[in-house]
């Protein structure tokens, strides 16, 4: 069974990361970019089990600024079952002036990715081949909220596993929330290469005064977090027992923008399996780049298929903005997302097409 880290071993209050090199030196260490308490969702597989085993987590850490996460917690779905909360295991990291980050398990780079530079959000996955792909996402946790920190519409792109089903999928659409404690999700989906339209669904939300979020996705009951001015948010789960495993993105809605909103270099991760057999899990940590007039770049960087590591292969594709944000990427098959007013943060799913493979992209700056 190939390593799910930290997935197996953070419960157990053992696990401390150490610092290792991340850029030319001492000198590139930049600790304080990645200061503060973060909500985190993830996403993990390894089908080199049998049945195939998908793994979400979701938590809260809170770091330091010389680079060390001495608290939080940590709960997961494993094919179904629940584990915890529990303790998060101090641990370390080192990240640059340019935001990009590793994390180290045993002296060895197990984690990489980046935050964005003014520290709020950042994104990472596994770049050794004894983990399984893996990817995180996380938001700081600052300010006061209530439900009323979400209101109006939200563009969804989401990625999840159905371990009773043994099928992947992908989600996009819209959220509207109410502002009171209930939103209505419109949204398509992509299961194992069927796409189809959902019928709506209304269910209840609530945002504590910490930014805690929990939000039923149609029959789903998720936790995550929500951004300090309600820009985005995350949600990972389902948080009982049943169900899937799933790492969800929410974008606010914008009025006015395009393609020139989305624009600059990314932090970026991806997450893909195959429509149909064995899920084929891969994941990717990278940089990607747009150029505001419609043309996006995904860097070479690493990519952990199955647990064999190789750079993935750079794309380059064609997107569209329209006016409140929501985006079409094509970095081959056509994914839908959205891109946050601020031109931050950038999340879509898909394919949108029948027997289109499952891919999610999510871009920090």
């Amino acid at each position: 069974m190939r390593l799910l880290v930290p997935l197996v071993v953070l419960l157990a209050g053992a696990l401390v990361f150490t610092t290792g090199a991340c850029g030319t030196g001492a000198s590139d260490f930049s600790p304080q970019i990645f200061t503060g308490t973060y909500f985190y969702v993830s996403f993990a597989g390894d089908d080199n089990q049998v049945p195939a085993v998908g793994t979400s987590l979701w938590g809260t850490l809170t770091s330091d600024d010389q680079g060390t996460v001495g608290s939080g917690t940590v709960s997961r779905n494993d094919n179904s079952v629940i584990n915890g909360p529990g303790p998060l295991s101090p641990f370390t990291h080192l990240t640059g002036p340019n935001g990009r980050t590793i994390w180290r398990i045993a002296n060895v780079d197990s984690y990489e990715g980046g935050v964005g530079l003014d520290g709020r959000a950042a994104v990472l996955a596994t770049r050794i081949t004894s983990l399984s792909p893996q990817v995180f996402l996380l938001t700081k946790q600052q300010g006061a909220f209530n439900n009323a920190s979400l209101s109006g519409i939200y563009h969804l792109a989401a990625f999840f596993y159905n371990s009773t089903s043994t099928m992947d999928g992908s989600i996009w659409g819209t959220v509207d929330f109410d502002g009171v404690n209930m939103a209505t999700l419109n949204v398509t989906t992509n299961t194992g290469g069927v796409v189809a339209a959902q019928a709506p669904s209304v269910t209840a939300y609530n945002v504590d005064p910490n930014g805690r979020l929990t939000y039923t996705l149609s029959t789903a009951p998720l936790e995550g977090g929500v951004l300090e001015g309600g820009e985005m948010a995350i949600l990972g789960g389902q948080t009982t027992n049943g169900g899937i495993q799933i790492l969800v993105v929410l974008i606010k809605a914008g009025a006015g923008l395009g393609e020139g909103t989305f624009t600059g270099s990314y932090n970026a991760i991806g997450l893909f399996a195959s429509n149909a057999g064995p899920p084929a899990w891969r994941s990717v940590t990278t940089l990607a780049t747009a150029d505001g007039a419609g043309i996006f770049n995904i860097l070479a960087g690493r990519q952990n298929e199955d647990g064999v590591l190789s750079a993935n292969v750079p794309v380059a594709g064609p997107y569209t903005v329209a006016p409140n944000g929501a985006l079409t990427l094509t970095p081959g098959q056509a994914l839908m997302g959205a891109v946050s007013t601020s031109g931050q943060y950038v999340a879509a799913a898909g394919g949108t097409a029948a027997n289109d493979n499952l891919e999610m992209w999510i871009f920090v700056r």
